[in-house]
């Protein structure tokens, strides 16, 4: 189905596909994947399945670009690639509360990203890009659309870029790290709404291995607007009080606190970003 000689691109779609990016936003784009007709779990497979279809349809009014940008730009790439994928875009007010809304702000949760491109960025919508679903188009389906920006500068395509690439590789977490670390890091974040709150990205270190580890670092990595010397007391006494009580085969090394700029890509080598998926145990 997929042979070179099988493909045919015509210029309009090569076209088309070099306006696009990585974090472009598409409009108007159906989205289907197959349910179970006996088990369907979605509330849009429930609605469906009982018309006797087991192919979904969902109608997006925007959706985002979730192919790198070379598979989108490059001839070559685009030549044995005839599909691109976009996820769910959607204002995040239409299905959470505000407590869940602070921390898809504060990207807290790795699968729902925030937009801060112009047309996404108005009055009091909160628009988030939903990477829990996904779906496949031909290229063909961008001829006629004009891309919206995603986010408002290069930065944002490149943390949006990173997050893609962080849930699409990330690994699972050794069980005691998440019962006997993350489970009260959780708890502490919680309780510490202030700090919490200055905290843009925690990173973790675990040896050797993230699946099976007997020694850990945290990175609380802040706004560089915020202080970090108040986040590093109260995560310092938080880190003396946990210490203690970890078991003496399993040990926190360190909880450091920096603003992220100032974090280094050679300091970021051999860590893994935590999201609120990783502080619980009912992952």
């Amino acid at each position: 189905m997929l042979r070179r000689t099988d493909l045919q691109f015509s210029e309009e779609v090569l076209e088309a596909s070099s306006r696009f990016r990585q974090g472009s936003i598409v409009r108007n784009v159906p989205v289907h994947f197959t349910a179970n007709l006996q088990h369907p779990i979605t509330l849009a497979a429930r609605e469906q399945v009982t018309q006797g279809n087991d192919v979904v349809r969902i109608d997006l009014p925007f959706a985002i670009v979730t192919s790198q940008t070379c598979d989108l730009q490059n001839r070559h790439r685009i030549a044995i690639r005839p599909f691109i994928y976009v996820g769910r875009v959607f204002d995040a007010r239409e299905e959470f509360n505000a407590d869940s809304i602070g921390n898809i702000r504060r990207g807290r949760v790795g699968d729902l990203i925030p937009l801060t491109g112009p047309d996404f960025s108005r009055d009091e919508q909160i628009w988030i890009a939903d990477l829990r679903v996904e779906g496949g188009l031909e290229r063909g389906a961008l001829v006629g659309q004009d891309p919206l920006d995603g986010f408002a500068d290069d930065e944002g395509y490149f943390r949006f870029q990173r997050s893609v690439g962080a849930i699409r590789g990330r690994n699972a977490v050794d069980d005691r790290v998440l019962s006997e670390i993350l489970v009260p890091l959780r708890t502490w974040l919680i309780n510490n709404p202030e700090e919490s709150g200055a905290i843009e990205e925690i990173r973790i270190r675990a040896l050797p291995s993230i699946l099976r580890a007997n020694s850990v670092e945290l990175y609380f990595l802040s706004y560089d607007e915020a202080d970090p010397t108040g986040i590093q007391h109260s995560a310092s006494a938080w880190y003396t009080w946990l210490s203690a009580r970890l078991p003496p085969d399993l040990l926190l090394l360190d909880v450091t606190v920096t603003p992220t700029s100032a974090f280094t890509r050679a300091e970021e080598i051999g860590t893994e970003r935590l999201d609120l998926d990783d502080l619980s145990e009912t992952r």
